[in-house]
């Protein structure tokens, strides 16, 4: 796919979020309020402040995932300057997940080239379709490499699995707006 297409895709996803979140075992609620219907994706991620959810993979039970290291991959990528147009589904690394490569939002920029680091945001969307929490089980789901994601329980846990290799626990779901839904992982699936 032409990298504009691959950004455009990607953007469609991580571009006005509205913030709402459940836990794995809760329903989705669409939540619209209008000042966070004005508020976009790296905003929300920026300022997040959940309640905890026990998890897994928490440190602690009162882990809450930070999300700096993305936003500003997504800064340094050009990826905040395209309009988001279509429906998308994120996968998206908690800032621990990009810790576990040596990577934090003061040297994503520099350790990474631009060109590979747009890949790998793209190795994480999945652009035309908003797939929530219920709906991820045994999905398969085409992202924007070219590739498919996909996810399934392995011992009682959500993970998502990518075409490379690579997975990662999801451990939150449903972080959603109008134009798309997010859910948190805690590995960073980087194509090889």
């Amino acid at each position: 796919m032409p990298k504009r297409l691959i950004l455009s895709f990607m953007m469609s996803a991580l571009v006005a979020f509205q913030f709402s979140c459940t836990s794995l075992t809760e329903e989705p609620q669409l939540t619209i309020e209008a000042e966070q219907s004005q508020t976009d994706l790296i905003t929300l991620l920026e300022n997040y402040k959940a309640e905890a959810d026990p998890f897994l993979n928490a440190r602690s039970s009162n882990a809450v995932p930070a999300f700096k290291t993305l936003t500003s991959a997504l800064n340094i990528t050009g990826f905040l300057s395209l309009a988001a147009r279509d429906k998308a589904t994120s996968f998206v690394p908690t800032d621990e997940a990009f810790s576990k490569y040596g990577l934090n939002f003061g040297n994503i920029g520099t350790a990474i080239p631009m060109e590979f680091l747009q890949v790998i945001i793209a190795n994480h969307v999945v652009s035309g379709q908003m797939v929530f929490g219920k709906d991820l089980e045994s999905a398969s789901l085409p992202n924007n490499t070219g590739t498919s994601l996909t996810v399934k329980t392995v011992n009682g846990q959500l993970m998502v699995f990518d075409a490379f290799g690579n997975s990662a626990n999801i451990i939150r779901t449903d972080f959603r707006a109008l134009n798309g839904v997010a859910h948190f992982i805690d590995n960073v699936m980087i194509p090889q």
